[in-house]
């Protein structure tokens, strides 16, 4: 199989993506550390809200017969509507963290 070509604008949201979503964990595991609130637990499901719908965004611009796009740990998958087809789109460069 070769590789996918990605237009550099997609690799730049991915690489976007994926950094709100670190720090949006980052975020939870110090609210965690001095004591969760309410507000805490708000600011993790909105940051985690606007995760996704940019994946949904991407993935209807750009893989509009896949089923989910999904960024996490310096990946960005491509899944099915059952899940049994799946292909890892990009990888995050070591020089990208």
């Amino acid at each position: 199989m070769s590789a996918r070509m990605l237009p550099p604008e997609f690799v730049v949201e991915l690489a976007t993506i994926d950094v709100a979503r670190d720090a949006a964990y980052a975020a939870l595991r110090a609210a965690n550390a001095r004591g969760l609130t309410g507000s805490d637990i708000d600011a993790f499901t909105a940051a985690m809200d606007r995760v996704t719908a940019s994946c949904e965004q991407l993935r209807r611009t750009y893989f509009p017969r896949r089923h989910r796009l999904f960024v996490a740990g310096g990946l960005a998958s491509i899944i099915s509507k059952t899940g049994r087809a799946t292909e890892i789109v990009w990888r995050r460069e070591s020089g990208d963290e």
